[in-house]
């Protein structure tokens, strides 16, 4: 039983659907995305432009002139998912693995902090 007026509220919605209303959303819109990237991916390649990986599971899509941070700042990741399709911006983005985007990240000084020695 809730006890608090909050927890009372929230059950009252839950019992009538709210919640999972909400939730269906949710889960939608990230299947939505999903499927967008993927089919991105497999549009541009399907692997990685450095070293030919292939599993889905790993790739990412890369900014390709190392403005993504100020890309999903300035927007929002949402965006950057519309903006992979628009016709100008081909060239702008690529497909990496993620073991070649963290290095490109590394060697292109694109992470931020303090830096950091790899040997």
């Amino acid at each position: 039983m809730p006890h608090s007026t909050r927890e009372k509220k929230l059950a009252y919605l839950r019992n009538r659907g709210y919640a999972l209303q909400a939730s269906n959303k949710r889960e939608a819109s990230r299947e939505k995305w999903h499927r967008l990237r993927n089919q991105w991916i497999a549009e541009n390649g399907g692997r990685c432009v450095q070293c030919g990986f292939a599993d889905p599971r790993a790739l990412q899509i890369d900014h390709v002139f190392g403005d993504g941070r100020k890309d999903r700042r300035g927007r929002g990741p949402s965006f950057v998912i519309i903006d992979i399709w628009l016709p100008e911006n081909r060239g702008k983005y690529q497909v990496l693995c993620a073991n070649c985007n963290q290095i490109k990240r590394v060697e292109n000084k694109e992470i931020g902090g303090p830096p950091r020695k790899y040997e």
